[in-house]
């Protein structure tokens, strides 16, 4: 009997809803330490990368190069790129698909 080595999330979402990963709140970050959340609000996706705060910063600059700036993301009465809002997500989502990115 063979076995898949493709990886396939549990059958229980509340296993994914459940776990929980170490964060660094931003009123636990000492003066001396580099900040994760150096130019946004911590939302759930700086919190998730907060414990390697030097991979948040580098991350984010990436994101708003390839993706949209901060403040154009909720921005939907405009549009920044060639590609819609949408568009955009829906590249975003296809791509996450295909890297099992289930964050």
């Amino acid at each position: 009997m063979s076995r898949s080595s493709a990886w396939s999330p549990p059958r229980s979402p509340w296993i994914l809803l459940s776990t929980r990963s170490a964060t660094l709140a931003q009123e636990d970050i000492a003066e001396e330490d580099p900040n994760p959340y150096p130019d946004f609000e911590p939302v759930n996706i700086h919190l998730a990368m907060s414990l390697v705060p030097e991979e948040v910063a580098g991350f984010f600059e990436l994101d708003q190069a390839l993706y949209l700036p901060q403040a154009a993301i909720r921005d939907l009465d405009n549009e920044y790129r060639a590609l819609t809002h949408s568009q955009l997500e829906l590249i975003a989502s296809r791509i996450a698909a295909l890297n099992q990115c289930f964050y």
